[in-house]
């Protein structure tokens, strides 16, 4: 009786090790990059904007670095911003460049639309050039059209998961 005793608390133990092991692995599998308005930096001199770190506005092209793990695949691309401008929108494109090459396609991109006095999130979960390896660097790529009146970017983040 006592031999079944023991089996049974191993089998219960094990099943729940076997349940932390496995939740474990299921929030490792998965993640999150936040890209901060105060990460995107502009791409050339001359460029009109104002960055307080949490909110880009102005005009120009500005960039910034994603750094994922090794074997990370894209998932979805977000871009948090106000649009109030009717007539123009803010672009978010992702590439993937590779130093030994110089190659760069671009992987996705977000487009924002209309007009709204409010916070807004813009996405794509339709992401080329799949899995990133660690010869690859993501970069994000945001232009805001001149003249625009009403964009105010917040921020970006990029989902991924891995093998």
């Amino acid at each position: 009786m006592m031999a079944v005793r023991e089996a049974s608390r191993m089998l219960v133990a094990g099943c729940m090790l076997g349940l932390l092991v496995g939740t474990a692995d299921a929030q490792a599998a998965t993640g999150k990059v936040t890209i901060a308005a105060s990460d995107f930096h502009p791409t050339s001199n001359g460029t009109t904007y104002d960055n307080n770190g949490s909110r880009l506005i102005g005009e120009g092209s500005f960039l910034a670095a994603v750094d994922l793990p090794p074997g990370a695949s894209i998932t979805e691309l977000r871009l948090f911003l106000v649009d109030e401008d009717f007539a123009q929108n803010a672009s978010l494109s992702m590439i993937r460049y590779t130093p030994r090459t110089q190659s760069e396609p671009e992987m996705a991109t977000v487009n924002s639309s209309g007009a709204k006095a409010r916070a807004r999130i813009f996405s794509t979960t339709i992401i080329a050039d799949n899995p990133v390896q660690s010869s690859h660097r993501v970069f994000l790529t945001l232009g805001l059209p001149s003249g625009n009146t009403g964009l105010a970017v917040f921020g970006a983040d990029v989902t991924y998961s891995l093998p």
